[in-house]
């Protein structure tokens, strides 16, 4: 059970660092190319949309007996964090 655990955390930090990577890379990107800014931010508001109606779609189809559907929240939480804040320390001046 553990072990489980501990595989599930660190594909969880992985998935994080990914996503916050590669939207930090999107971000830089928009930064040196004026022309992208406009069209990355509104991608960024899409996927934050996106991830925020996922969420209310697995909370209300949670069943009482599972609690799976906490972890799911918790890893599209952090991957809406780690887009916001990718987007956020490479846009700020």
């Amino acid at each position: 059970m553990r072990k489980a655990l501990m595989i599930t955390l660190y594909r969880g930090i992985g998935f994080f660092l990914l996503v916050s990577g590669i939207s930090s890379l999107l971000s830089f990107a928009a930064r040196l190319i004026p022309e992208l800014r406009e069209p990355m931010f509104y991608l960024v508001s899409l996927f934050c949309l996106v991830c925020g109606a996922v969420g209310m779609g697995v909370y209300y189809s949670k069943k009482d007996d599972n609690n799976d559907w906490m972890m799911t929240l918790y890893i599209l939480m952090g991957f809406a964090i780690a887009v916001i804040l990718g987007g956020a320390i490479q846009w700020s001046r």
